[in-house]
């Protein structure tokens, strides 16, 4: 289990250890129990966004903490930036950043303010949203307010509130 917010500009590296740019986001396709994520983005040194199948995706390294400092997260691929084939964003692809801050309407038709983050889990072989973030927890985690020092007060007092995926509206028909 992963949020989104905890990868956003995290580095994209190939397999000899070079970096091809920094996350900025994800193409998914719409599921009723979960949502597979599809492409990666990624903004290299020219800033362009680009668009990676998943296929090259080797998977998400989390580096061990040490106490009082923050895990970090690294996108592994499976091949060398040489045989890289990115595309650019398609204006049909589902952004998960099109999720932040949207109302949502769950099955049971309980409006929710805001989305703060997505909720991600590696199902079998996929990478996949499973749920939105609504809660305060979610709010500071977005603001990058750190669970240890000074953030420890502010978590002590909040709760994580996680709309499953299964019972949020689809964004299209599935």
């Amino acid at each position: 289990m992963v949020f989104y917010t905890e990868l956003l500009n995290k580095p994209v590296i190939d397999t000899e250890g070079r970096t091809a740019g920094h996350l900025t986001d994800f193409v998914f396709k719409d599921g009723v129990e979960s949502a597979p994520i599809i492409h990666i983005v990624y903004s290299g040194k020219d800033k362009y966004k680009r668009r990676l199948s998943w296929n090259y995706v080797e998977g998400i390294k989390q580096s061990a903490s040490e106490k009082n400092t923050p895990v970090s997260f690294s996108i592994m691929l499976n091949v060398s930036l040489k045989e890289l084939e990115p595309s650019f964003i398609h204006e049909n692809d589902l952004l998960a950043s099109e999720l932040l801050d949207k109302q949502i309407i769950d099955v049971g038709g309980v409006k929710v303010v805001r989305v703060n983050d997505i909720l991600l889990h590696k199902i079998e072989d996929t990478f996949c949203i499973t749920g939105v973030c609504v809660g305060t927890t979610s709010f500071f985690r977005r603001l990058g307010v750190k669970q240890h020092g000074v953030g420890k007060f502010f978590y002590r007092f909040t709760s994580e509130k996680i709309i499953p995926w299964k019972s949020v509206e689809p964004r299209e028909p599935r």
